[in-house]
């Protein structure tokens, strides 16, 4: 991990690098890819929204530069980004200053027929400016005993399938540089990546279900050699966040759930969770 960008984060987000660090990691990671291209203007962590602010400039072959503000939005995973031009390269007459943001406010996030609009103000306060996102909303609750239209149960598809590569893409992250020795002791070589390995939908019902493996150490009681994984077991309802609901580390369990419970074969020996056959009936899974 690069310290000197982490510094750098840390002064950007300033009392807030606690929170985001916490709650919205995923952010964290936009903003470290970001880099200096732009800044953290403002945070709706209710919403899962941030602003950046930043700037660009086009030199002509022929003199003159062209000067441009940047506005990125980041909501929940997914980026968009507008830029406004303030300085036109040839004629001054062309100018729109009131494009050369210095600050960028978000004033509302707003959720229809699973569509998200995000409405930001450039220069808040002063001659202020709208700027207008749209972004993939989460597909919205159903009410009881409803069916999805194939609109809607694609939708889920989406929504579902992009937060499987949002968690494998950290996990995989935490472990990136991480290595052990060869079975047969030739050298050292890398971890194994974490897998989605089963993911079941309920698309009339809005209901999906998926767990994933990951190795999170290796060495066992029995071989030094074996992995030691933990799979996790993940709801999806139309209309809610996605959640965790179990997790196992290799072991025989019987998880119960306030809506939700799972009856677990497994293997006994250490370092085999499976989580596999995954059935939904109902409000059981």
């Amino acid at each position: 991990m690069n310290k000197k960008i982490d510094k750098d984060l840390v002064a950007a987000f300033g009392k807030d690098y606690i929170k985001v660090k916490t709650e919205l990691p995923e952010l964290l990671e936009f903003a470290r890819n970001l880099g200096k291209e732009a800044y953290i203007k403002d945070i709706d962590f209710q919403n899962k929204t941030a602003a950046f602010l930043g700037d660009r400039t086009e030199h002509g072959s022929s003199g003159g530069c062209g000067y441009w503000s940047t506005v990125t939005v980041w909501n929940n995973g997914e980026s968009k980004q507008q830029e406004f031009q303030y300085r036109d390269r040839y004629s001054a007459d062309k100018d729109r200053w009131e494009y050369c943001f210095h600050d960028l406010k978000i004033k509302s996030v707003k959720e229809k027929d699973d569509k998200k609009s995000v409405t930001i103000l450039g220069n808040p306060g002063e001659k202020e400016i709208e700027i207008s996102f749209e972004f993939e909303g989460t597909p919205s609750a159903k009410k009881k005993g409803e069916v999805l239209s194939v609109n809607e149960q694609l939708a889920l598809k989406n929504f579902v399938n992009n937060v499987i590569d949002e968690i494998l893409a950290e996990k995989s992250a935490k472990i990136k540089g991480n290595t052990r020795m060869a079975e047969d002791y030739s050298g050292h070589i890398p971890w194994k990546e974490p897998q989605l390995k089963e993911v079941v939908f309920d698309e009339e019902n809005g209901v999906a279900v998926f767990s994933i493996i990951e190795t999170i150490d290796y060495g066992s009681p029995v071989d030094i050699k074996t992995p030691q994984e933990r799979c996790e077991l993940y709801l999806a309802k139309v209309g809610e966040d996605i959640k965790e609901i179990d997790r196992d580390h290799g072991y025989v369990v019987l998880v119960e759930h306030p809506a939700y419970e799972r009856i677990k074969d497994s293997k006994d020996y250490y370092g085999d969770p499976t989580m596999m056959g995954i059935k939904i009936m109902g409000d059981k899974v």
